[in-house]
């Protein structure tokens, strides 16, 4: 409409290129809003008036709209508390705050942040195995493993964890290869926790288990009906240069969740997006990140029957 009528228009066209102010034109339609003072005008100019009223309010429009859509950014989509600071992510898709980080990882946070979720490592997925070796429900669920379960270790020392076993006299550790060679074994523990004393090879995919003994019963964890406990330690070179990215987050507890999980560190990807959750109580976006992490593992971790070591023999 404000085409065609400007084309036709040279009157139109004269005002709009001196910028003639709206008020002139709605000062003539108050005059004849008062009453009898003012004859009516003829049809041939109301039309011109409301046909030049249109074209300047459609005008107004046309360059308004460009301006308030190029201050949306102002007013953030996503906002998170991150140690201390606030990020943002707005409406455009520009992440606010981190400035610090490569190019790269703001990237990644900023797509974190929109797609509510994060993308499962492929390590993630071959150390979570597909559930297939899953077959009915244990007798005693009270021995499990907790750490390390389908992850990526720093090192070649990490701390196994798992649930005591009632009235057991020891627990054992045992460490595995791929090819189901024992690489590891702890002696007999009363606690709950183990680290080896000497690394484990850089690289390397290992399984494991926990072995309890309470008097002739043994139980072992995790059992048949449960997929395999499975981790992978880093390499010398990936360690290296997830230090340096660890030295670049500066602390930031969203930043470092998203970059242990990209690298397959579970255990430290949920503590520090727990961290973020614990500072966003009500952020739905904090959240899902978290519990897309957590979401990964896919473990169930069960236990073996307790058996007769005696019977067994």
């Amino acid at each position: 409409m404000v085409d065609d009528h400007i084309s036709t228009c040279p009157e139109c066209r004269l005002r709009l290129a001196e910028g003639e102010s709206l008020s002139g034109s709605l000062a003539a339609w108050e005059e004849v809003g008062k009453g009898a003072a003012v004859p009516p005008p003829k049809p041939w100019v109301l039309r011109h008036k409301v046909e030049t009223l249109l074209a300047v309010l459609m005008l107004a429009v046309l360059i308004a709209v460009p301006y308030f859509q190029g201050s949306r950014d102002v007013v953030p989509a996503i906002s998170l508390v991150d140690g201390g600071r606030t990020v943002r992510l707005s409406p455009r898709d520009e992440l606010v705050g981190l400035a610090w980080l490569p190019p790269k990882r703001r990237r990644e946070i900023a797509a974190a942040l929109r797609e509510g979720r994060l993308e499962e490592p492929r390590e993630i997925a071959k150390l979570a195995g597909t559930g297939s070796t899953m077959r009915g429900h244990p007798t005693d669920p009270s021995l499990t493993v907790l750490a390390p379960v389908v992850t990526v270790v720093r090192d070649g020392r990490p701390t196994f964890r798992w649930t005591l076993f009632p009235g057991a006299e020891s627990h054992q550790v045992q460490v595995f290869d791929p090819e189901f060679r024992k690489v590891a074994e702890s002696g007999p523990i009363a606690g709950g926790e183990w680290t080896p004393e000497r690394p484990l090879p850089a690289g390397g995919v290992y399984t494991w288990q926990i072995v309890a003994r309470r008097g002739d019963v043994e139980a072992i964890a995790p059992g048949p009906r449960s997929e395999e406990a499975r981790f992978r330690v880093l390499t010398a070179a990936e360690a290296g240069e997830l230090e340096r990215a660890i030295g670049e987050s500066r602390g930031s507890p969203l930043a470092l969740g998203v970059l242990y999980a990209r690298a397959g560190l579970l255990d430290e990807a949920e503590r520090e997006l727990a961290q973020v959750v614990a500072a966003n109580p009500r952020s739905a976006a904090a959240r899902r990140l978290l519990a897309s992490v957590q979401d990964w593992r896919g473990f169930v971790p069960q236990v073996w029957s307790p058996t007769s070591t005696k019977a067994a023999q």
